[in-house]
């Protein structure tokens, strides 16, 4: 028989059984427990002449009226249960939850709500429950008001836990890369995720080929996204053997195609600036994409991203013209000029890249934009499309037709609209579709 109903001035009565399939006694307690603190909230806020202007700065509904009652049954179970498994069946039904609708997710989306998932995730003892806790944090996140709130609720350092740890499950480990893949999808948040210490884990998810395909392109999403920051560029750039890891990546004939393009398209950010430049072709990276050129094995699908990477590491022309004329990088890139649309970006940046190793333009242009671009050791942040761009820019103005200028720049900006928004909307439409269960 389910005992009665405690009052809230008393505390909950301790179990008297084995546990139970339905925790008829935890869901008493809890309730109880939501009724006294709903009672108490007013008094522990801070004085208003209206009470009902007090509202989540959030989510822009009331929080005393409008909350959502499962935010105080999951913070009092997983505070204060005495058993591991009441804590997993509270976490399964906010999971079930934040499934309903966009308007309980954002109602669901606490600082009070995420510091208890924040919780679960961090204390090993609750390891069973991070499946579901991972789960709900996908789950919340699919609302984009929602990304920048569960940045700052200090959740990055938690999952970033979750895949370094042993005891995690491998459908957890596969939820918080998502989630992160999730929440880098937010400018905003770019630049805290990386210094909240996520590159390093997603680098060797996305490296080591013992991980679930579906992991490592999570992982390799986030990082792409994550790169086309500057101070995530240097933190790859820096990170010990990164480098040698994505190029091992790129060059190996057993990784599947999305994988070898996922990792190119890192090193086409990474090489951004001249620090990234200066460990990528130290580590071989020229040696490696020309060889993918000049091989025909999946040439159609990596063309663009190989001439994307070359034309990057063309940027920094003195060490690059001996390592690409070694590599035969120039054979594969007339092959591209050649045979590209013309006007098309693969066609253009194949020869620009084979004037920058011939010095054909050395006296009336540089070619690698870094002395008008950047200061000597100043980083040049943003994607390939953007900085490729911006360097056609300069040899540009030299056309003293300013109606063909204007022609050039107009199709320049179009075709970089057209890459970025490209990339954007198929990364959120996949992000959806992956986690929207």
């Amino acid at each position: 028989m389910t005992p009665a109903l405690p009052s809230s001035s008393a505390p909950p009565p301790p179990p008297t059984s084995a546990p139970r399939d339905h925790l008829p006694w935890c869901g008493a307690a809890r309730s109880a427990y939501g009724a006294s603190l709903r009672q108490d909230l007013p008094r522990r806020l801070p004085e208003s002449s209206n009470p009902d202007a007090l509202t989540s700065t959030y989510c822009g509904f009331n929080y005393l009226k409008d909350r959502d009652p499962l935010e105080d049954e999951v913070v009092a179970t997983v505070m204060d249960a005495d058993e591991y498994g009441e804590v997993a069946v509270a976490l399964a039904v906010l999971r079930d939850a934040t499934l309903e609708s966009a308007e309980r997710r954002l109602a669901l989306c606490t600082p009070r709500l995420l510091a208890t998932l924040r919780h679960v995730l961090l204390i090993p003892r609750h390891a069973s429950a991070r499946v579901d806790a991972t789960a709900a944090l996908v789950n919340l996140s699919l609302e984009p008001a929602n990304k920048v709130r569960i940045v700052r609720a200090g959740a990055v350092p938690a999952l970033v836990e979750v895949l370094r740890s042993g005891s995690s499950a491998p459908k957890a480990c596969e939820h918080a890369t998502g989630e992160l893949f999730g929440l880098a999808l937010n400018k905003e948040n770019r630049a805290a995720i990386g210094v909240l210490g996520a590159v390093p884990s997603l680098l060797d998810l996305l490296t080591s080929p013992a991980h679930h395909p579906r992991v490592r392109r999570d992982a390799g999403m986030a990082i792409y996204h994550l790169s086309l920051a500057a101070v995530n560029q240097s933190k790859v750039a820096r990170f010990l053997g990164a480098s040698k890891a994505l190029l091992s990546v790129v060059s190996s004939a057993a990784e599947p195609t999305p994988i070898h393009r996922l990792a190119l398209m890192v090193i086409c950010n990474v090489g951004g600036f001249s620090e990234g430049r200066a460990s990528l072709m130290d580590a071989g990276a020229i040696a490696a994409v020309s060889g993918i050129l000049l091989s025909s094995h999946d040439v159609a699908e990596l063309e663009e991203w190989c001439v994307a990477a070359i034309y990057t590491l063309s940027r920094d022309s003195l060490q690059f013209r001996g390592l690409a004329r070694a590599a035969g990088a120039d054979k594969a890139l007339c092959r591209v000029a050649e045979k590209g649309t013309p006007g098309g970006i693969r066609r253009e940046m194949a020869r620009k890249t084979l004037c920058a190793m011939r010095g054909d333009l050395d006296e009336e242009a540089d070619l690698t934009g870094r002395s008008l671009e950047c200061g000597d050791g100043d980083d040049c942040s943003g994607s390939i499309v953007s900085d490729g761009f911006t360097s056609f820019r300069f040899n540009y103005l030299k056309v003293q037709d300013v109606e063909h200028l204007i022609g050039v720049l107009q199709v320049e900006v179009e075709l970089h609209l057209l890459v970025e928004d490209l990339v954007s909307s198929v990364s959120a439409e996949a992000f959806e579709k992956l986690y929207s269960g």
